[in-house]
């Protein structure tokens, strides 16, 4: 028999979980209020700028540069042409530290109940511009997200319903950060930045904002949850298989930032720091569904490993570059697509 604690690991990671946050969560079958939802305006949501980064990251998320062993030793296709694509490069270039081009990154997190792990990844697209050491995105889509257990362990949660809404809403737009020499390669910084799914945007973005429960569906200018993957259900909707089964109904917030030193020449590794809100707001199935699991503890399993995209690649309009991205990841950026 399962601990509870266990269970909803894979849901943890996949809809962004974290540490010590309340959470909304009600029986089977109550959704609130369902015929107004979505009837919010969605704008992007990088329209307002983001919440500040001053405050420190939570110890379990730390890392020196050094935690991951700088560069992950992936080649990744560097070219004059690929880098232009994005912006010109600024005047760093020469000390090969210009992150201008196109990115694939894959973000690899971890959370942990009882000892038991269960790994998640994040695949997003990044245009970049820099102009000396300090760098935007000017383009960002979060493509999807997967789940996959340790040792054998047999539950799985899909989201990809809702994976095209989440790419087409989700936008790092507007995200900052800085390269610049440093003794022993580039000393990168990644500001930090929030993301909401199956919620109002911008409303939700502010992290002063509870998010919905699931009474509280969008309507007539009021924030609230919205019906992403358009199945009648609040949020977005996650199908748990393996050794229990039913769905969840989440409208989740993450953020991150990543920081370290790596050389940007070839596909590279940063530390990554994260934390966020699981916002199970129901549950069709067991009770167990509503539970969540915590970030683990170990540094090193929280990492972003990115690579630069060569001309040809990933290209075309945002479904079919996300679709090239997850279909690149476990070739350009091995160590984060996998466990």
């Amino acid at each position: 028999m399962l601990d509870k604690g266990t269970l909803l690991i894979v849901v943890t990671a996949l809809s962004a979980a974290g540490c010590d946050f309340a959470r909304d969560s009600v029986g089977s079958g109550y959704y609130g209020v369902m015929e107004a939802a979505g009837a919010v305006a969605r704008p992007a949501s990088a329209a307002v700028p983001q919440p500040s980064a001053a405050a420190p990251y939570p110890a379990a998320g730390a890392g020196g540069p050094e935690a991951l062993g700088g560069a992950a030793g992936v080649a990744a296709t560097q070219s004059g042409a690929g880098r232009a694509a994005a912006g010109t490069p600024g005047a760093v270039a020469a000390a090969g530290c210009d992150m201008s081009g196109r990115w694939l990154i894959t973000l690899h997190t971890a959370t942990d109940a009882l000892g038991q792990l269960q790994y998640a990844h994040s695949f997003l697209y990044y245009e970049i511009s820099q102009q000396l050491d300090k760098f935007t995105v000017t383009k960002g889509l979060l493509c999807g997200d997967t789940a996959q257990g340790d040792d054998g362990f047999a539950v799985t949660a899909d989201f990809r319903a809702s994976w095209a809404a989440v790419a087409s809403r989700v936008s790092y737009a507007g995200r900052t950060g800085t390269s610049a020499p440093a003794a022993s390669g580039c000393q990168i910084e990644l500001a930090r930045w929030y993301e909401v799914k199956g919620a109002s945007l911008p409303y939700y973005l502010d992290p002063s904002m509870p998010l919905p429960a699931a009474e509280q569906p969008a309507s007539a200018g009021t924030p609230g949850w919205e019906d992403w993957d358009m199945d009648g259900h609040p949020g977005i909707t996650g199908v748990i298989s393996g050794a229990v089964s039913g769905k969840v109904f989440t409208a989740p917030r993450r953020w991150t930032a990543a920081s370290g030193v790596a050389d940007v020449t070839s596909a590279f590794t940063l530390p990554l720091q994260w934390d966020g809100e699981t916002n199970i707001m129901a549950y069709d199935g067991s009770p167990l569904l509503a539970t969540t699991a915590a970030r683990a503890a170990d540094a090193k399993l929280h990492f972003a490993q990115l690579a630069r995209l060569a001309p040809g690649q990933a290209t075309g309009d945002d479904a079919t570059i996300c679709a090239s991205i997850i279909q690149l990841a476990p070739t350009l950026t091995p160590q984060a697509a996998g466990n």
